[in-house]
């Protein structure tokens, strides 16, 4: 039972874990929304408006952001698998971060998020983004060569549903999808109503093969920096040099790396689940298929 909520479950098939009721307070555009613009307060959504005082300095090297081993190695994946140039849709895009990543490394990447703030900000620098939900979007808005999504499902009502959408419209396109791991538990944030599902491999890779995929699932361990008390100290620092964009970022190169050599005896197995997902196609069932059996006599 979580105080003022509701009870955490456990899937006994998949191993998910997920909340009753499996719902936002508010709708996600409204809730989202309001948190960039600071007006949502408790269960750790004071995130958001943090995130979006951070932006202007970070965008110049996005790398700086919190920037999880997922996103070099969905990075990686990419290219091995579209061409240059080719277009990547990330759906639940934020504000932007991987999107100017992608960007500068040569891919075209567009966006979808439910909160105006975010759309209007990375409108603003260029990048085309749907403003809304998946079910939203037209069919013939984007022809993506790649889908990604990183760190949001848990912030989906339903999950596997977003999931079989994704494989209905784009039926032969790969997906990439980060999310956080069973180590990946803060008291500050990983409750509901802002985690509705708490994922690990079996769960995640399950969830893929139901959408119709067949996934590979990465355990990336942590740094060993994001323990409760580092975080609360290194984001007070942080938040005093804010202003200063160009010392912000200075700190962030020092700072961030020691933190990483001085705890790396404190990393945490699981800390981040990346799924690389291949779609299986009507002509994978096809060959999969058992043969008739042929008439005797």
């Amino acid at each position: 039972m979580q105080q003022g909520w509701g009870d955490w479950h456990l899937c006994p098939d998949c191993t998910l874990e997920f909340v009753e009721p499996r719902q936002l307070p508010r709708p996600a555009p409204t809730l989202c929304d309001r948190a960039y613009r600071g007006e949502e307060h408790g269960g750790g959504f004071e995130d958001f408006a943090h995130r979006v005082r951070q932006r202007e300095a970070l965008l110049v090297e996005p790398t700086l952001w919190f920037w999880s081993p997922a996103f070099e190695e969905t990075m990686a994946w990419l290219r091995t698998r579209i061409p240059a140039g080719g277009t990547v849709l990330e759906i639940g895009c934020g504000l932007g971060f991987f999107l100017h990543a992608m960007r500068r490394g040569g891919f075209a990447p567009v966006g979808l998020d439910v909160a105006r703030t975010a759309v209007d900000l990375n409108r603003a620098d260029g990048f085309s983004v749907w403003h809304g939900s998946l079910d939203t979007l037209p069919t013939d808005w984007v022809q993506p060569d790649a889908v990604i999504a990183f760190f949001m499902l848990h912030h989906v009502e339903e999950p596997l549903a977003l999931l079989q959408a994704i494989k209905r419209r784009w039926p032969d396109k790969p997906v990439a999808l980060a999310q956080y791991g069973p180590s990946n538990v803060s008291p500050h944030s990983s409750d509901a109503p802002r985690n509705l599902t708490k994922w690990n491999g079996t769960a995640l890779r399950r969830a893929f093969e139901r959408a119709g995929y067949v996934a590979e699932v990465r355990d990336i361990a942590s740094s060993g920096s994001e323990h409760d008390a580092l975080r609360r100290s290194r984001s007070a620092l942080f938040e005093l040099l804010i202003r200063a964009p160009r010392m912000y970022r200075g700190a962030k190169r020092v700072i961030d790396p020691a933190l990483s050599w001085m705890t790396r005896s404190m990393q945490q197995d699981a800390f981040v689940l990346l799924a690389l997902a291949t779609p299986v196609t009507s002509a994978d069932e096809a060959r999969s298929a058992p043969s008739a059996p042929r008439p005797s006599g």
